[in-house]
């Protein structure tokens, strides 16, 4: 301390000569390591970036006392595209790291997030757990989606629907990022296990969002819904889901009044619609037609049976 009162550090002002937001901590020291072991960790300030460095750890850098900004990351790319963001576990430290993850994702940056237990920081955990348990904890560290996955449940109450809604709905602008489908499907299991979504009506209605990149769900169906599909049109509807020859075939001789007043009038329409024009009906393209959350569930139970 520097004194009673004083704050643990005092950052100095800016200066025509000296803007923090365009500079990084130590990177003229480490930028060589970085580049070879493509992969910088990034610390929340100086005492991390010191101990860290001592105890053998060299790709590393530091914001200058300020929020990581586009101008770090456009530095840092010129080094490396993968970055693992260990910043304090704190309420400001996590918000700094989410401030992060949108900039490095943005800028194209493959992101790992290591949060370090016991509410430690990097410099206290390094100097009293030791580098081989900070370095086996950076090993592990999940990528960005399962961070904030966790984060969100270890937020949000997910005993009822409510719940689960607002903890998917948290992390799917992070998954509708994600440029690869085979990726993004991947996600559906990881979000079902941490938000303990087991019902396959729930999970259909996850598939699709994540297949169709929306950013968030306005409702899911109560878990244990589920059951038999029951009456001849809604499995006449299924079969022009499902088998396009047939949808071919049936089409024609169907008219609006044969479906008029049916449980699936409403997806009907869509699908007669998305034939007519030429579009390819798919389950998610059907769905996000669907004002109705009704016929969205039921929508989901043709896709589950």
């Amino acid at each position: 301390l520097l004194g009673i009162g004083e704050p643990k550090y005092l950052n100095s002002p800016e200066t025509p000569l000296f803007r923090k937001g365009e500079i990084l901590y130590g990177l003229n020291r480490t930028a060589d390591a970085i580049r070879k072991k493509d992969t910088a960790i990034l610390v929340e300030g100086y005492m991390d970036f010191l101990s860290l460095h001592q105890a053998g750890f060299d790709n590393l850098a530091a914001p200058l006392g300020t929020g990581f900004t586009p101008s770090h990351a456009r530095l840092l790319a010129r080094f490396t595209r993968q970055a693992v963001v260990n910043f304090d576990p704190d309420s400001a430290g996590e918000t700094a790291t989410r401030r992060s993850l949108d900039i490095l994702l943005e800028s194209g940056f493959r992101v790992r997030v290591l949060r370090l237990p016991g509410g430690k920081d990097p410099d206290r955990f390094v100097r009293e757990e030791g580098p081989e348990a900070y370095a086996g904890l950076l090993e592990r560290a999940p990528q960005y989606i399962e961070y904030l996955a966790r984060e969100a449940a270890g937020r949000v109450d997910l005993s009822g629907p409510a719940g689960k809604i607002e903890a998917l709905n948290q992390v799917l602008p992070f998954v509708a990022r994600l440029e690869s489908a085979v990726e993004r499907s991947e996600q559906v299991k990881l979000l079902s296990d941490l938000f303990r979504i087991q019902d396959g009506i729930v999970l259909q209605e996850i598939k699709a969002a994540v297949a169709a990149r929306r950013t968030s769900l306005k409702s899911i169906p109560p878990e244990g819904t589920a059951g038999p599909l029951s009456g001849a049109a809604a499995r006449l509807l299924k079969v022009l889901l499902d088998e396009p020859e047939a949808r071919q075939a049936l089409l024609p001789e169907l008219r609006d009044e044969d479906l008029e007043g049916s449980e699936v009038e409403g997806i009907w329409r869509v699908v007669r619609d998305l034939a007519r024009s030429g579009t390819e009906v798919t389950y998610p393209r059907v769905g996000s037609l669907l004002p109705d959350p009704a016929d969205q569930a039921l929508l989901l139970r043709m896709a589950s049976f």
